[in-house]
């Protein structure tokens, strides 16, 4: 439910009905109806919905009515409780949930869809163009209809600007809109704290509109953000909503880097992406709707490569407005880009812009700018491009409240920058670092929190001293996190200078635990400073914010500041709020703290209001209460747990008991155990035990009784640990008639899967001397339970082991024949030939046969009891068993053979060649064993079924038979059906074709060799490299020289170069055969037009050449990758300098290496490591040092500084301008 008042109403009378007892709908009306003086009358029904529909109920005076009787119940303040209720009620209907009608949210501009091109001298167009839906609109389509139809979703479109993200959210709400009843929330990007208030007021039915998802996310609130929206969506009481956000890919990895971030759980499975161009039937769809819009007649026909979306959005035009802009316009622009990818927030204020602009000019073009430079350069660069908005356009006043008051217009007015241009600017000056005047504009006009941002952006770039003036001032402000890296890094820059310490010690900001630990390091160990620290500490502590209180706590400890920490102690211990549940933790942490007195006086508080919901910890209450001497308190909080009756859990029910007994309250002990014994039940695993033993130890004779019975009667407890601690703790209480029919229920129901676990039944009973109960009353009829249980009966009486034996021989189970098999051996195992007998007899008649290693195993055991009836099952086996598969006959044929039934294996094998289905698995084992017995017949007639009907698509199959036959010496049958195989059989399992091949040439099967062998080298795919190394191998073995020849052509003027790890394996086939023209062949293609982008590959082809001393080749080759070559993954890029160096290629190795040095991805610590290794070594002095210089200007310091000497010559940090700083200090900062 949505927090606020409606929320705050309804957990108000769910705390009056429990702490009233839980009083039934009957028991409150009663009350209701026997009082005339209470302002309304709800029925039955309505005191239902009031307390469960997380609706306002209609009548205030039944809901005011309801909670006065509550109160009388719970002993409450009722005039108190009415006044609430009355109050909670009047604010819940005047609340408006965040949002508004969708349907009145006519304005797509309003929601950041972008304002399409304007064509000039076409009037009277709708604003927006018309529609083509892509695959992305119909997954979003599904989330909507699944919105419509209860369930809450997140979709989060990913592509780059202007590529049709937030149009596509605007179209797929139209089914909502015409459902009429949902409304609209799009928050303000530039507050995100508002964001975190108002989401827990989201109401049911409403669109969470949060396009550009990283303005919402990627700030300090970001987690909380990210937290709260997965509650939103998890919250059934608030569904169905329906959030929707945009992303750029860049910040899509950015938000989901870190595996364990609440951002990455939160859109992990929620995007989708959205592809930049238009492609295939969806381009063709968009041609035709452009017939009948200019706009998109313009955009079709001006669009390079179906980037359709961002023509219409005036994406390049307004980068040819910036390129082709005046110095002074281009430097606003300029600044805004560096600005915004350097951590900034979507509003640029104007004096940040104007002061940061002078860091992109020149001083000529500074001192030509006159008094209205900018107001023309800000003229330019927010004119319309093509009835676009301009690469900067003015952010109007929003409102920060729905009651009307708009948000303070003091202020600097702010720009927005064009999301085109900003996804620009991030990707084309990445490696640009700006200059001195603006990083002093951000630190003179940037918010605090955007200032924490735009320092870290500083410190990764080595800018140490304008991090740290950002750090400053964000920390002045009452930035914990600013505050934390500006003490950690001013430590590490300047040890032992504690001025920093004491000044963010001074601040009158919040303070965190993390940021007062590490405040204790850097302080003087002597002087005012730590007590002062101590202080603000208390002084900021709101008593009714628990975790606060406790963080609190835990920071003076960590000052060593124990009275300080008592005195607040003692404050939270009077004045906290003790109806809220969670003071129970703050009662544990000053226990565990050693804040005894305070304990014992919260306790006290406690034991009249403090809320009974956990047991654990009430029952902890009460302890803390009878130790510290409190009999009444104690006495007080007891009548009060006994009136709330049993809990739901067994765990709380024997701590409630436990406690209760600790207290002496032994009255309310009584009523418990009653209350437990009839009415609690649990899940975990051993609560019945558990609690019998805690009525035992409560001395509840009685209820042991009547929870025994409870136990008896439910015939669920399957779980045989448990029975057996049951039965445990009964015969330790000597309870013998219980124990007996619980033990004969569980006997009874054991089955197979129980026998792991059920020699702890047998150990029971054997300590209570009624093993006879497992003899006499385990269930017969699972011949695995009897086999395992006259095993386990070792140490009962022979009698009772005898009496187990009869029974099972006679009414167990004959539908699983390996069961019975293993029975049949342990009655004679045991010494029960009578019962082996006739479980024999009635295992040759009745026993089902369908598993034939079962039957198998079933004659042999029968065999061992009774000859005769082993021959009766031998003739029901050939008459019956399964012939579904091939498998299953020969088995049997081989084992009755064996054990001398061959009239019965000569019966089974002419239903065999009979009936197995000729395209059964296994068939070449039946021929086999059909040949190796002698069967002429059966094996004759199965051969011909086989050739007569070959399905010659199962090339496998047929493989195999073609084996078989040849091994039975049927040549004849062979014969045909190799020729069928070699002139039909399909080419694309060339495993099979190769070992069909082989079989061919081993068996000098001339014709279907040579028919076979033709068509691979004429027709077989060349998509296999493996496979065609392996065909050329096998052609070449085979002396095919003329088909070999063939094969080798094709491979070398067709195979497909686009893969040089497969074409390399082809290339060195070639060369180790000996087709060394062909081999010729397919070298200059790979050089002059195969792929070159990976350089792994390149590196090992370069090295081939060079082996085989194809010089033309190399230099050719040389000079391709070094223009073409993948240069992002910097380990890789490593094997093909060092190649290019051992090859003398010189010229193609500096263009590689600048490629390089301007391309590879810096995430990469260690790749990066080996490559600026290299490149020195191979002579590329330059374009390690310019790769050096990226690693600076892109955020990574921290690698810059482990090249040469620049940890020390940067001890201080750099300048903007890349060169050293000089030493600076505390007192360098404003």
């Amino acid at each position: 439910m949505p927090s606020g008042p409606l929320s705050e109403l309804k957990t108000l009378l769910h705390r009056l009905h429990v702490e009233a007892g839980v009083p039934s709908l009957d028991v409150i009306t009663s009350h209701i109806r026997a009082d005339d003086e209470l302002p309304g009358s709800p029925n039955r029904d309505s005191v239902h919905r009031i307390l469960r529909d997380p609706v306002l109920p209609p009548s205030q005076a039944d809901t005011v009515t309801l909670a006065t009787v509550l109160a009388r119940l719970a002993c409450w303040d009722t005039a108190d409780a009415a006044a609430r209720t009355r109050d909670l009620w009047v604010a819940a209907s005047l609340h408006v949930p965040p949002g508004e009608p969708l349907n009145a949210a006519e304005n797509p501009f309003a929601l950041e869809v972008h304002r399409p091109v304007t064509i000039e001298g076409v009037q009277g167009l709708p604003d927006l163009p018309p529609y083509v839906p892509r695959a992305h609109d119909r997954r979003l389509a599904d989330l909507v209809t699944d919105a419509a139809g209860g369930t809450s979703g997140l979709a989060v479109l990913v592509a780059g600007s202007s590529a049709g993200k937030t149009r596509a959210c605007w179209e797929a709400l139209t089914p909502l809109r015409e459902a009429g009843d949902w409304r609209l929330w799009h928050p303000d990007s530039t507050r995100p704290d508002i964001l975190l208030h108002d989401l827990e007021q989201v109401a049911p039915r409403t669109v969470v509109w949060l396009n550009e998802t990283q303005n919402y996310l990627d700030n300090q609130d970001g987690q909380r953000i990210a937290a709260a929206l997965r509650a939103l969506l998890a919250d059934g009481t608030r569904a169905p909503v329906l959030v929707l956000g945009t992303l750029w890919p860049q910040h899509h990895d950015a938000l989901t880097r870190a595996h364990d971030s609440q951002v990455r759980l939160l859109i992990d499975g929620a995007a989708i992406p959205v592809p930049d161009a238009f492609t295939g039937p969806e381009l063709a769809n968009m041609i035709e709707a452009a017939r009948t819009d200019p706009r998109l007649a313009w955009a079709v026909s001006h669009a390079p490569g179906g980037r359709i979306t961002q023509e219409v959005a005036g994406g390049p035009e307004l980068l040819n407005r910036f390129q082709t802009a005046p110095p002074a316009a281009k430097a606003l622009v300029q600044a805004a880009m560096d600005a915004r990818r350097l951590g900034h927030r979507l509003g640029l204020p104007l004096p940040l812009l104007e002061q940061a602009a002078a860091a992109y000019l020149t001083d000529l073009q500074l001192s030509e700018s006159g008094d209205d430079s900018l107001d023309r350069a800000l003229a330019y660069v927010t004119r319309p491009a093509k009835g676009a908005p301009g690469p900067l356009t003015r952010i109007p006043a929003r409102r920060t409240r729905r009651n009307g008051r708009a948000g303070s217009a003091d202020g600097p007015p702010e720009y927005r920058l064009a999301d085109y241009l900003d996804q620009w600017g991030r990707m084309h000056r990445a490696d640009q670092v700006p200059g001195l005047d603006f990083w002093a504009a951000v630190a003179d006009h940037g918010r605090p929190d955007d200032q924490t941002s735009l320092g870290w952006s500083a410190w990764l770039r080595g800018l140490y001293r304008d991090a740290a003036q950002l750090y400053k001032n964000a920390a002045a402000h009452g930035d914990l996190e600013a505050a934390y890296r500006l003490v950690e890094i001013m430590g590490a820059l300047h040890p032992g200078d504690s001025r920093i310490a004491c000044w963010t010690a001074a601040q009158d900001s919040p303070l965190g635990s993390r940021l007062v630990s590490l405040l204790m390091t850097a302080l003087p160990s002597e002087g005012p400073e730590r007590g002062a620290l101590a202080r603000r500490v208390i002084a900021n502590v709101d008593l009714n914010h628990f975790d606060g209180v406790i963080d609190a706590l835990r920071m003076l400890r960590a000052l060593e500041a124990r009275e300080q920490a008592e005195v607040l102690a003692k404050r939270a211990a009077d004045h906290s709020a003790v109806d809220d549940p969670r003071v129970f933790e703050l009662l544990w942490w000053l226990r565990q703290w050693g804040f005894i007195e305070q304990m014992e006086l919260l306790a006290r508080r406690m034991a009249t209001r403090a809320p009974l919901y956990h047991a654990p910890i009430v029952a902890d209450l009460l302890v803390i209460l009878s130790n510290a001497g409190e009999t009444a308190k104690a006495a007080v909080l007891a009548e009060r747990i006994t009136a709330l009756g049993a809990p739901t859990s067994a765990a709380s029910a024997v701590d409630l008991l436990e406690a209760l007994r600790l207290a002496g309250a032994d009255e309310h002990v009584a009523d418990m155990a009653r209350s437990v014994a009839e009415h609690v039940t649990g899940e975990d695993r051993g609560w019945r035990s558990t609690l019998l033993a805690s009525l035992h130890g409560a001395g509840a004779v009685a209820e042991m009784g009547v929870l025994v019975r409870r136990i008896l009667a439910d015939d669920t407890h399957a779980d045989l640990v448990e029975t057996w601690s049951v039965l445990t703790v009964l015969h330790q209480l000597n309870q013998p008639e219980y124990f007996e029919t619980l033990a004969r229920q569980a006997l009874i129901q054991l089955t197979v899967d129980d026998l792991p676990r059920a020699a702890l039944l047998l150990y029971v009973l054997h300590d209570a001397d009624r093993i006879d109960l497992a003899a006499s009353h385990m269930a017969v009829a699972k011949p695995d339970v009897v086999s395992w249980l006259l095993l386990e009966l070792r140490r009962a009486r022979p009698e009772q082991v005898a009496a187990l034996a009869a029974r099972a021989a006679q009414h167990t189970a004959l539908d699983r024949a390996d069961a019975v098999a293993r029975l049949l051996d342990s009655l004679g195992d045991r010494g029960f030939p009578e019962q082996a007998a006739i479980l024999a007899r009635r295992a040759a008649a009745d026993a089902v046969l369908t598993d034939h290693h079962g039957a198998l195993r079933l004659l042999e055991a029968v065999r061992k009891s009774d000859a005769d009836q082993a021959t009766m099952l031998a003739e029901r086996l050939a008459a019956q068993a399964g012939l579904e598969t091939a498998i299953a006959p020969g088995i049997l044929l081989e084992k009755m053979h064996e054990l001398g039934y061959l009239e019965e294996a000569g019966k089974l094998a002419a239903r065999a060649a009979e009936c197995v289905p000729v395209d059964a698995y296994g068939l070449d084992g039946l021929v086999n064993v059909l040949r190796s017995q002698g069967a002429t017949g059966p094996f004759e007639v199965l051969t011909r079924r086989l050739t007569a009907a070959a399905h010659l698509e199962d090339v496998r199959g047929i493989s195999d038979l073609l084996t078989a036959l040849w091994a039975a010496d049927a040549h004849d049958e062979f014969a045909k059906m190799a020729g069928q195989v070699a002139a039909s059989v399909s080419l694309d399992d060339a495993y099979v074709v190769d070992s069909l091949l082989s079989k061919f040439g081993e068996t000098a099967a001339l014709r279907p060799f040579t028919v076979l062998a033709s068509r691979v080298a004429m027709d077989l795919p060349l998509e296999n490299n493996y496979m065609v190394a392996k065909f050329l191998s096998t052609l070449r073995e085979m002396g095919t020289a003329e088909l070999f020849a063939i094969l080798t052509r094709r491979v070398a003027e067709h195979f497909a170069v686009d893969k040089p790890f497969a074409a390399m394996k082809l290339l060195n086939t070639l060369r180790d055969l000996g087709a060394v023209e062909q081999f010729f062949v397919l070298a200059g293609r790979m050089a002059g037009e195969g792929a070159v982008e990976d350089p792994e590959a390149m590196s090992a082809l370069l090295k081939t050449f060079r082996e085989t001393r194809l010089t033309e080749l190399v230099t050719l080759l040389a000079g391709r990758v070094a223009e073409g070559a993948d240069v992002r993954y910097p380990a890789k890029v490593v094997q093909l300098v060092e190649a290019l160096q051992e090859l003398g290629e010189t010229e193609p190795l500096a263009v590689l290496a600048w490629r390089a040095a301007a391309g590879a991805r810096l995430s990469d610590s260690s790749g990066l490591s080996e490559l600026l290794n290299a490149m020195p070594a191979s002579g590329c002095d330059a374009q390690a040092a310019a790769l050096t210089e990226r690693l600076a200007a892109e955020g990574y310091f921290d690698l810059f500084l482990t090249r040469g000497e620049n940890r020390t010559r940067f001890r201080f940090g750099r300048e903007p301008d890349g060169t050293e700083a000089p030493r600076w200090s505390w007192a360098d900062l404003d």
